[in-house]
């Protein structure tokens, strides 16, 4: 369909002028992004609703009603990013470069340029005049990198009669990994919880000059912190995780480390033979095997020539489906043995999934095949969390993770770029990925 191609430097202008709005989250300030979302599918007729949760907070909502009854499809996405130190950078993180067939800046992958792909879907609708049954609704947000409260948390609580649907295509996944002479697309069907937490150990001050003379608080969390890293929660395969490195093992032609990857008893030694020849791969295999728990802050100690008498670090722990603060409570009970420490939770949100047999699931792998003929499809969980677990909670959403975009180059280049450092996704990405997204919707919701 040639459409899509004829739209292509559109598509690249339009991320490229959204890219320049400065949404770095915190504070995000998302109000002016917003409003040209809102102008830029108001141009083609598609009325849009700008709600804002705080002062500059903007989330943007566009509803298309179809010709008859049917499913409800909510198309999501969030104007926020993270920092970006425009030093360390080849291309401003702001500027919008279009340069050698990229668009660059922060956002190009997470996520506005899935907001590009998402509202030229719609305008690829209405221009192709697409007739098709039930409701598509548009939602991109705020505040989605700081947790969603001012964004996707805020709009379910609040308006959820705007943005309640049965289907949800978010961003999380849809990446394209070459794979020998494949490509294994990862659809997002589950991602893991996220449990922040604080652990606190005292010890007894004294003067620095004698180490004796006190009890050091930054050596015993340092040997606790060990002691963690030393013994890592054992490997727990779900069928997300497992559909996923089966897929891609038979891809690569490596069935058999496939089944010793999903063993308890063998899997680290399979982790550490992938490490040694792949790190990025192993990294993504490691956090998709396990519960993970990493020391993210760590603050003690108040004058250099006193023995620190408290120090607490805080740990980043991500947990796997029907894994809570209980069993990391546990963990830390029988790893940290003979150690007196104090425990806060900081933050719990579970982990979320949807059923992999669906309609919608199948029509995404439909049609990716029907546009990359090598294309396998796979569920997978992300190690992130994502607004997809907002409406799997409140409307029992099928959502899926679902930014299509195909790899080119190595992996751990792709990966480094995601709240990274020059981030930037090819022209003929964005346009794969707006022609993909329109051809799922058209074959979900099509007028029988």
């Amino acid at each position: 369909m040639s459409y899509f191609k004829d739209k292509a430097d559109e598509i690249a202008s339009f991320l490229s002028e959204l890219i320049r709005f400065d949404t770095t989250n915190p504070p995000g300030n998302e109000l002016e992004a917003a409003k040209f979302v809102a102008e830029k599918l108001g141009e083609y007729g598609i009325n849009c609703e700008i709600l804002t949760s705080n002062s500059n907070r903007g989330n943007v909502i566009a509803r298309i009603p179809g010709s008859s009854s049917g499913p409800r499809l909510l198309l999501l996405s969030h104007l926020d990013v993270v920092p970006a130190k425009p030093s360390d950078w080849r291309h401003h993180p702001f500027s919008g470069e279009i340069k050698d067939g990229y668009v660059w800046g922060r956002g190009a992958i997470d996520d506005k340029g899935h907001v590009a792909m998402e509202v030229f879907t719609l305008i690829a609708l209405i221009e192709n005049r697409v007739e098709f049954n039930g409701e598509i609704i548009f939602a991109t947000t705020a505040d989605e990198e700081m947790g969603g409260k001012y964004g996707a948390k805020w709009l379910v609580e609040n308006h959820p009669e705007k943005v309640k649907a049965d289907y949800v295509i978010n961003e999380g996944g849809g990446f394209g990994l070459p794979a020998g002479d494949k490509v294994v697309f990862a659809i997002q069907t589950s991602e893991k919880g996220v449990y922040w937490f604080k652990l606190k150990v005292k010890g007894r001050p004294g003067h620095a000059s004698m180490p004796l003379s006190g009890e050091n608080a930054i050596v015993k969390i340092s040997k606790a912190i060990k002691e963690l890293e030393e013994h890592k929660m054992p490997i727990t395969p779900n069928i997300h995780v497992k559909l996923f490195i089966e897929t891609l093992a038979s891809a690569t032609g490596k069935g058999l480390l496939s089944k010793i990857l999903l063993s308890r008893a063998l899997g680290e030694h399979a982790l550490k033979r992938i490490y040694r020849s792949d790190k990025s791969l192993a990294a993504l295999l490691d956090a998709m095997l396990r519960n993970t728990i990493t020391p993210t802050v760590i603050k003690g100690g108040y004058k250099e020539n006193i023995i620190p008498d408290e120090v607490e670090c805080i740990f980043d722990c991500r947990l796997l489906p029907g894994f809570n603060e209980k069993h990391v409570l546990n963990h830390l009970k029988e790893v940290l043995k003979g150690l007196e420490y104090e425990v806060e939770f900081l933050h719990k949100d579970p982990s979320t999934q949807s059923p992999i047999n669906t309609q919608l699931f199948n029509i995404i792998d439909k049609v990716l095949r029907k546009n990359v003929p090598n294309a396998i499809v796979t569920p997978y969980m992300s190690t992130g969390g994502t607004d997809s677990r907002f409406f799997r909670r409140k409307f029992n959403s099928i959502a899926y993770g679902f930014e299509p975009i195909v790899i080119e180059g190595p992996l751990k280049e792709f990966m480094s770029m995601i709240h990274g450092i020059n981030e930037r996704i090819s022209i003929k990405n964005l346009v794969f990925g707006t022609k993909v997204t329109f051809e799922t919707i058209v074959e979900l919701m099509k007028a029988r």
